[in-house]
């Protein structure tokens, strides 16, 4: 499988589903099409990936009587963790999709590195900010003509008050985290 192959926006998904417990293929693909919503799920493209995360490791097909359930293996767990903290980081400011998928599954990682990454998100965001308000106030253009922009960096700054608040919870300990076995099964 090549090493872009968590760039997919349904592997990711895919990896998290199975941290919760073992699927079948229809499974897997009813699942992420009732939880995510706004992706295009097809279920030859469910089956398709199934086979390439096999053949890399990330995921086993159960010795059970059919429909055979799949499971997510360490190195999946390793992936799904990797691209989980990618995405916290890389994905675009605001509320995108992938960013959505990795917060869906920041349990993976331990408190302390999902604080540390939420809180580089975080930096990231209010440099985007600053230098959105800074355009804003340097160019002499009506409001009117820039709604977009302002909408933009409303937008963002309820992002950086959900990230502040989401980090101060994780290292007070007041967001339940589930134990480390728990966090990376296999």
């Amino acid at each position: 499988m090549p090493t872009n192959a968590l760039t997919n926006p349904l592997v990711l998904p895919i990896l998290g589903l199975l941290t919760e417990g073992p699927l079948h293929g229809y499974g897997l693909y009813t699942a992420l099409r009732d939880r995510y919503e706004n992706l295009s799920v097809r279920r030859s493209t469910v089956y398709t990936l199934l086979d390439r995360l096999a053949e890399a490791g990330w995921v086993d097909l159960s010795e059970e009587p059919p429909p055979c359930p799949f499971t997510i293996t360490t190195g999946g767990s390793r992936a799904l963790a990797d691209g989980v903290a990618r995405q916290i980081v890389e994905a675009p400011l605001g509320p995108s999709e992938p960013f959505l998928t990795a917060v869906a599954y920041l349990g993976i990682l331990a408190p302390d590195q999902a604080s540390d990454l939420l809180r580089r998100r975080l930096e990231l965001t209010r440099d985007r900010i600053a230098r959105l308000e800074q355009a804003l106030a340097t160019r002499p253009v009506r409001e009117l003509h820039m709604l977009e922009v302002h909408y933009l960096v409303s937008t963002l700054h309820c992002d950086a008050d959900w990230l502040e608040g989401t980090t101060h919870r994780i290292d007070d300990g007041d967001l339940p985290w589930p134990p480390p076995a728990e966090a990376n099964p296999n």
